[in-house]
């Protein structure tokens, strides 16, 4: 909603004047000018990390858990699970297993398999697996870009439930994470989003994923609770998200 906005008047004669001012500058004493910038790149990204090292200091994942989240009582809505799928034949069973172990009653999940037009490998995956009661293939219209996006637009226009989830293919989420989400929203009405940590699998990964699994901890389990702690926006990933309200 704030993107539709844009720049308003002062915004823009600002932008426009400061640009200006840079490339008179440029003309006069260039060497100054890329000093200066590269001084002014290197305060911010200094900034940037003490700003990140002190959320990982003050951050902690343990002081957000709800005191006896199991006593809440509640009434169960329909919960619609969102996957945008494109060349994930591979990744079916797996996906399969994982919605199967979803400890939400089978008839209240609304699970859509956003499938691009043309995907006959994962489409033939699809049907060689088992899935809960509800599950529904929808094959996009053909269009461009076949992105996830595009694909999660076009599966929330058909969504059933009274909350929403994403998934990717990949993804292994708890058994328990929807009924834990389902307590949540019920826990504070006025919640809107419940973001599930993020964790990678690298028993036997390589340098590099450990190395990418460290920072996933750190962001879920230090840098986002100091964040909450302190009123900030949240930022959001690409999956494991869930919504209230958006129906």
């Amino acid at each position: 909603m704030s993107a539709k906005t844009g720049l308003d008047e002062a915004q823009s004669r600002f932008v426009g004047r400061s640009a200006a001012t840079l490339g008179i500058l440029g003309l006069f004493a260039p060497g100054l000018i890329l000093t200066g910038l590269g001084t002014l790149s290197l305060v911010i990204f200094v900034l940037i990390i003490a700003y990140r090292l002190a959320l990982a200091i003050f951050g902690d994942s343990r002081a957000y858990l709800l005191t006896d989240p199991a006593s809440l009582s509640l009434l169960l809505p329909v919960y619609t699970i969102l996957i945008a799928l494109k060349d994930e034949a591979a990744c079916m069973p797996q996906l399969s297993d994982s919605l199967m172990s979803l400890e939400y009653p089978r008839h209240l999940l609304d699970v859509k398999l956003l499938l691009e037009a043309g995907d006959d490998a994962t489409k033939d995956a699809i049907h060689a697996q088992i899935w809960p009661e509800g599950t529904e293939v929808l094959v996009l219209p053909p269009g461009k870009p076949q992105t996830k996006p595009r694909a999660l637009n076009y599966g929330l226009g058909r969504a059933r439930g009274a909350f929403v989830t994403v998934y990717d293919a990949e993804d292994r989420p708890n058994p328990g994470q929807l009924m834990e989400a389902a307590r949540r929203f019920a826990w504070d009405p006025d919640l809107a989003c419940v973001q599930a940590p993020l964790s990678g699998n690298v028993r036997f990964g390589s340098w590099l994923s450990r190395h990418w699994a460290l920072e996933y901890a750190i962001q879920f389990h230090r840098l986002m609770p100091a964040l909450a702690r302190l009123g900030m926006p949240i930022p959001l990933g690409g999956t494991s998200n869930h919504f209230r309200g958006l129906m």
